[in-house]
């Protein structure tokens, strides 16, 4: 009878739905249709665009210039490239070839030199150094300095040629412009440079740097390729000063590697240590990334455990045999430092020396070092031993003389058999810290045929290569600059020279040009020159965001290539098939005398003369504005000799001269390298000024920045604006993305260079459609001219579409504004209170994403291989097809309607009111939703079947070999614009300009109205605050959690004044460490024994809070969040990651009781042992600690004792989880007391928390740690199970006997309004009925402080969540009955209570 009721109450339920559901439609049948509103849409913005730019205006300006016929030759273009590059590079060969052969002479003379010490430059008080924008660095240009390392200055074999070598370098520096350091190591450790700099020097010595051990030196006094296997001894005694001396050694033995070498690097003790990953199984490619990885873990060494020679050698040989890049070339070498005698037979030394040496045929030389007096005679005979029979040499040094270990290690490139000459080097481009990407050309300075040095000088990519990265700039054509092993150093999909924020590795050519057929690309890198065409794709970004993703125009072009000097370069000119009519720019005819605009450098021209612009004010984002005139930007590329521009400071006599050729109209071809078509440009341009200030006039808050840029360079911004000299308006998303599609109108969201502010960007193309008003054919249409475009406020945007498109309100849908990439930009049908919606689709609207890919085939997901960070990212694109997609499905929360808003990149969605018919759509079946990580769940190309939320995947990379071993995808993703910069000098005039004009007069405290407050750039409306009010900034009421571990303190027993120290001391530190926060974002700060917990308050400015916790995180891995000490603290206290646990405190779980737990436990304890170490190795992690054994668990600690790096927790938690998840963790134990019969009991259940216990209280081997209250590691609850702690609500949903009665009741008597009846009753639940369960017994939690539980913290409109601290890991569930899991709870005997207590659950 009860099932029959329920039924009946669903069949009734189902009726009021289907009612409720004609009520929607019915609703809706009033409503605008989707394409008819998208239409509206399209016609109002483009009307607003024309009233507010003046497009057409310009269209026309540009169409009544002539047109010229002009056909590219493409080889003489490439010439203009490989010719000037060439040349450089053999002016600077030839003069390093010329000073070498001049040095020798002055072997018989002396010449004395005032040359300074370099590290006299650290505290210059003499005033002798200026910034030079060249070399991005204060110098002093009139003379060298010198740095020494044991020159025995009156020796007849030294030479002092410091006059000589200084004027030299100085007339070369004046010749050449594209030279920056040029210097000298001696063989004797002697550096000269030029100019005089403290780059080498480190707080206010030189000590640490030594030509000699440095790889320009090396490479070029040994040039020789090298496979090298370092061997350090870290055994116990070499605790101390000699693990100190042998990790310097190791690391200066790194430095003089160079790409061409080989490197691996292991320790021995007990045990073998190697990096980890490819590190450990051969020998790395010795590219700079490798190199700072192996030098990172050197420096994290410690010295434990015995001494095993033949390990060690055996590992090495090991790593020899899996090299892929041997060679009859290279050269096999082991450098092997010990201090003691090994813990191994000889015979077994010598027998894994033998054998590796079989395998490798005998061409492995080995260099040993003894250090200290801890070896015996005898061992330092075997050391020789091994050294004089395989061509090495042995070394012994003394403790008193430790310091000389790190030079004499870093010389073992001189027992190499090395040619002699004086060939010249050219190194493989690597990064300077402030120049960007450099090469060096070296060149050995011999004399009797003996080595005495090495000259050397550096030369920055972006000047020896300028004209390469000028064919880049222009639109479908780039050049390829590709190194003599293949590796590709410029491309567009690649950061430009002088971005020194990317890392770089050279990869194939074959990754970025897909279309290219292999034997071409091998003519190419074997020196070929040849022209071929081919399809090419030239890629756009979709926005500013990287999961935007990027959009690849394919088009037919020609490939002309050819090497550059010797086959040190070559260069390949891609060039897009176009069309052969071009602008004469010469034909305009101006209509008037002068330019209206002025050049943007506001700081040098707001207080010099009444012919500048008045009224230059500052912003509120610390920007200088001209509020009543306009500015012209010239893009670097615009002038012929960009590098100069670049890198000389302009001065106030510049922009005279600048703003002076603008105005006349002579015949003044050019100025400063600048073309006349830059000049007609500026004219044109200036036919919109008025234009410009009539539609603000009419309209002052709709628009609030106005900008033109043209092809040729010019950029026109009004209000008027000071940008960064390397700003570029042709590297903007804006401009790259409209004029690859110049039919289209670009809207996006993205920071504004007016204000910083987020804003709504239009932006559209002007192409060439005529010649003097003689229309072009479609076949005949000529380049993209210039961009147009203007911003507005997000706010402005809404109520500019809602206020002009008839969107019915109570119509019963919302509308959205979709972006091309599938993020949502904003919520049309928030009429009362504007607010932003902010997305993607298949966040916001999974089932819906689902939909449109699966089905639709609407949203379309692509990949592109980011080549930076080693990742494959996952993006979407919306594809419009004719007539839009909508669905008629019969739930309206699965109803939709999608259309492009024609001729531009927007798309317009509608849906069902989500209130009005309870969508909830995050809470949807499986197979609606999408897997929403930073990683993706499925990275193939089966993924594009598969709804994810745009993520990324690990490219697989390998390290070792700098290659990339397979990708599912062809595409590379571009890169986004460069940072930007100004000259040292340019940067001091800017703020001191800043610190002078007084403030712009409108500010947002003054405004009290909420729609003009939205309506203006930078201002925010906040109505969370008691009085809401308008404001620069202001909280939106997201907020996140996190916690700042300070382990081995505890800040809740400090006084209250102190509290609010430490509480102080942490919000300054992180205001100064994350530059992108303001004091809004953080909010409340709570002191606990372990740390503080940080509220990370979400503001209109920065909203990324997930960004800003890993931003932390990040400064906290590095040790960077130190407090104190203070006016009333001493103390200071350094912050911790997880990655610094010393101690893990486990728990397992068994699946059935141990009988006799106090007799089983040593038993227990010794198989744990002996799985531990098969484990994590024999070491102190296997070591158990505190180990515990009753009926239903085992609990014990283990210890890494501070090698977090060796050990590091994390890693053995992961171990032992997974072990238990495949069940391989069982132990025996005593079935019956006392007597040999066992029984196996299995691990079924893992729980773990990382602690401080080592690091704040070190503990020997033989004591206990004690109870830790650290904080413990992220984690998950047990399934299935709910902490007594907990005590959570669980509310019964359904309906009582009651209930259905009176249901049927009414039914009977109301049937025309059941509907209504049903809806208030179905809505009524049972009491709230607290239900508790029992965990098991020995929950690992039952240590941890009840503070912990409050640690999670969940913010549902972000969705970022932090975990509960305690980690829990339940591979396979074990059923018990209700009876058998309170006993088990309470290691209690199976049997019935003899009082069952009133509701018990069993």
């Amino acid at each position: 009878m009860r099932a029959l009721l329920k039924h009946l109450v669903l069949v009734v339920f189902m009726i009021y739905i289907l009612r409720v559901t004609d009520l929607s439609l019915s609703f809706a049948d009033g409503c605008n249709q989707t394409n008819v509103a998208a239409q509206q849409i399209s016609d109002h913005l483009y009307e607003v665009f024309e009233k507010n730019l003046g497009f057409n205006r310009l269209q026309s300006l540009y169409d009544s210039l002539s047109c010229v016929n002009q056909t590219t030759d493409i080889k003489r273009l490439l010439n203009s490239i490989t010719e000037p590059a060439a040349a450089r590079l053999s002016a600077s060969v030839k003069f390093l070839k010329e000073l070498s052969s001049r040095l020798p002479q002055l072997l018989t003379r002396t010449h004395h030199g005032n040359v300074s010490q370099c590290c006299k430059y650290l505290n210059d008080t003499n005033s002798t150094t200026l910034f030079s924008d060249r070399l991005r660095s204060f110098v002093d240009i009139s003379t060298s300095c010198t740095i020494k390392h044991g020159a025995s200055g009156g020796s007849s074999e030294v030479f002092n040629f410091h006059t000589e070598l200084s004027k030299r370098f100085e007339d070369n520096f004046k010749k050449s412009s594209v030279v920056a350091w040029q210097y000298y190591g001696s063989i004797d450790g002697e550096y000269v440079q030029y100019p005089g700099n403290a780059r080498h020097c480190e707080g206010t010595t030189s000590a640490k740097f030594d030509p000699r051990f440095k790889s320009w030196y090396v490479e070029t006094a040994s040039p020789v390729k090298k496979n090298l296997v370092i061997i350090v001894d870290c055994s116990g005694s070499m605790w101390g000063q000699r693990m100190i001396l042998a990790k310097d050694a190791a690391i200066t033995v790194l430095d003089t590697l160079s790409p061409q070498d080989n490197v691996g690097i292991l320790a021995f003790s007990s045990w073998i240590q190697t990096p980890s990953g490819c590190f450990g199984a051969t020998v790395a490619k010795g590219i700079p990334a490798n190199l700072a990885k192996m030098k990172q873990w050197t420096r994290k060494l410690r010295a434990l455990g015995s001494t095993y020679y033949a390990k060690a050698f055996k590992h090495a040989f090991k790593m020899f045999e899996n090299v892929t890049r041997q060679g009859s070339e290279r050269s096999n070498i082991v450098l092997f430092l010990t201090d003691g005698d090994p813990s191994d037979a000889e015979a077994g030394i010598y027998q894994a020396i033998e054998e590796g040496q079989t395998t490798m045929n005998h061409k492995v030389q080995i260099n040993t070092y003894a250090l200290g007096t801890g070896l015996s005679r005898k061992s330092l005979q075997r050391l020789k031993t091994i050294a004089y029979n395989n061509s090495g040499v042995f070394v012994e040094i003394r403790d008193q003389r430790g310091g000389v270990l790190e030079r004499t290690m870093g010389s073992y490139y001189t027992s190499i058999n090395t040619p002699i000459g004086q060939k010249s080097r050219i190194s493989e481009p690597y990064m300077d810290p402030k120049l960007g990407l450099i090469v060096t050309v070296s060149v050995a300075l011999f004399h009797n045929r003996s080595l005495k040095g090495v000259l050397a000088l550096d030369l920055p990519l972006d000047r020896l290569f300028k004209e390469a990265l000028r064919a880049s700039s222009k639109p479908f054509s780039h050049a390829i600059l590709l190194n003599k092993e293949g590796g590709t150093i410029l491309h567009p999909s690649l950061p430009i020279p002088t971005d020194t924020t990317s890392s770089r590795s050279f990869l194939p050519l074959s990754l970025f040009e897909t279309r290219l057929p292999d034997d071409v690309i091998s003519n190419i890198t074997n020196g070929g020159a040849g022209e071929q065409r081919f399809e090419a794709g030239f890629s756009v970004l979709l926005g500013d965001r990287p999961t935007d993703g990027t959009h690849i125009f394919f088009s037919n072009a020609t490939y002309v290539w050819k090497p550059v000097r010797k086959n040190a370069y070559y260069i390949v000119l891609v060039v897009a098939e176009g069309q052969a009519v071009k602008t004469d720019f010469t034909s305009f005819k101006r209509t008037r005398n002068d330019s209206s605009s002025f050049y943007h450098r506001l700081d040098l021209s707001w207080n010099v003369s009444n012919s500048y612009p008045r009224g230059i004010c500052r912003s509120r984002k610390s920007q200088l504005i001209s509020p009543s005139s306009s500015t012209i930007k010239i893009a670097p590329d615009a002038f012929n000799e960009s590098d100069e521009f670049i890198y000389t400071t302009e001065t106030i006599k510049d922009v005279q001269n600048i703003q002076r050729f603008f105005n006349e109209n002579g015949p003044q071809a050019y100025f400063k390298g600048l073309s006349e078509a830059v000049r007609a440009e500026v004219m044109m341009t200036s036919e919109l000024d008025d234009f410009w200030k009539k539609a603000e006039f009419k309209n002052p808050y709709l628009v609030t920045w106005r900008f033109v840029g043209t092809q040729q360079g010019v950029l026109k911004t009004y209000p008027g604006i000071r940008l960064q000299k390397t700003y570029s308006h042709l590297q903007q998303s804006w401009y790259r993305q409209a004029s690859s599609t110049p039919e289209t109108m670009v809207v996006q969201l993205r920071p504004s260079a007016y204000q910083q502010d987020t804003v709504l960007s239009l932006s559209k193309a002007i192409p060439k459609t005529s010649c003097r008003g003689v229309q072009l054919s479609n076949s005949q249409a000529g380049d993209v001219l210039a961009v147009m475009g203007m911003e507005i406020t997000k706010d402005a945007f809404v109520q500019l579409i809602t206020e002009n498109v008839g969107f019915e309100k109570g119509c019963g849908k919302e509308w959205y504004i979709v972006e091309r990439s599938g993020q949502i930009l904003t919520n049309l049908s928030s009429f009362t209170s504007l607010q932003a919606h902010k997305g993607h689709l298949t966040n916001v609207f999974p089932w819906l994403a689902n939909q449109l890919i699966k089905k639709e085939k609407m949203l379309k997901a692509s990949w592109c291989n980011d080549y930076q960070q080693h990742s494959v990212l996952l993006f979407y694109e919306l594809i419009d097809p004719a007539d839009g997609v909508s669905s008629k499905n019969s739930d309206p929360c699965l109803q939709f309607s999608l259309n492009q808003i024609q001729g531009t990149s927007l798309f317009l969605l509608s849906l069902p009111s989500r209130s009005l018919h309870n969508c909830t759509d995050r809470h949807i079946a499986p197979n609606e939703g999408c897997f929403c990580k930073e990683s993706c769940r499925v990275c193939s190309t089966n993924a594009e079947s598969d709804c994810q939320c745009p993520c990324s995947c690990h490219m697989s990379y390998d390290e070792c070999e700098n290659s990339v071993t397979s990708l599912w995808t062809s595409s590379p993703c571009p890169v986004s614009a460069p940072p930007l910069f100004d000259t040292e000098t340019e940067d001091v005039t800017l703020k001191s300009a800043l610190a002078s004009v007084p403030r712009c007069a409108r500010d947002c405290v003054q405004i009290a109205n909420i729609s003009e407050c939205g309506n203006t750039l930078s201002c925010h409306w906040c109505s969370g605050r008691e009085v809401p009010s308008c404001s620069s900034e202001c909280r939106t009421g997201q907020s996140l959690s996190m916690l700042v571990r300070f382990p081995c303190h505890n800040f809740t027993s400090l006084p209250v004044d102190q509290q609010n120290t430490v509480k102080y001391l942490l919000k300054t530190k992180l205001l100064r460490l994350v530059t992108s926060i303001s004091p809004l974002n953080i909010g409340l700060l709570q002191l606990r024994k372990d740390g503080i917990i940080v509220k990370l308050q979400s503001t209109a400015l920065n909203s990324e809070l997930k960004t800003i916790r890993e931003t932390i995180e990040h400064l906290v891995n590095q040790g960077r969040v130190v407090l104190g000490p203070a006016a009333n603290i001493r103390a200071v206290y350094t912050a911790r990651s997880p990655r610094e646990f010393t101690d893990l405190h486990i728990l397992f779980t068994l699946d059935r009781a141990v009988p006799h737990p106090s007799q089983d436990k040593s038993n227990v304890g010794a198989q744990l042992e002996s799985i531990l170490s098969k484990l994590v190795g024999s070491s102190q992690v296997s070591r158990i600690r505190r180990l515990s054994l009753n009926k239903t668990s085992i609990r014990f600690s283990l210890s890494n004792e501070g090698q977090t790096d060796l050990h590091p927790i994390k890693t053995i938690k992961k171990r032992l989880e997974h072990l238990v998840k495949l069940g391989k963790i069982s132990f025996e134990v005593s079935l019956i007391a006392e007597s040999a019969v066992m029984t196996e009991v299995s691990v079924v259940n893992i729980s773990s928390r990382g602690t401080f216990d080592f690091l704040c209280q070190p503990y020997t081997a033989e004591t206990t740690p004690s109870q830790s209250t650290l904080h413990a590691e992220s984690s998950t609850i047990l399934s299935g199970t709910i902490s007594p702690s907990d005590k959570n609500d669980i509310r019964e949903q359904g309906l009582t006997p009651v209930v259905i009665g009176i249901v049927v009741g009414v039914s009977a008597f109301v049937a025309s309004s059941l509907h209504c009846v049903l809806f208030v009753l179905c809505r009524r639940g049972r009491r709230e009925k607290k239900k508790r369960t029992v965990s098991p017994e020995g929950n690992i939690e039952d240590e941890l402080p009840s503070d912990f539980s409050d640690l999670s913290k969940i913010d549902t409109d972000m969705h970022i969540a932090l975990n509960n601290v305690n980690t829990t890991y339940e591979p396979a569930r074990v059923h018990l009955s209700p009876r058998e899991a309170w006993a088990r709870a309470r290691e209690l005997t199976i049997q019935a209570p003899k009082q069952l207590p009133r509701g018990a659950w069993f």
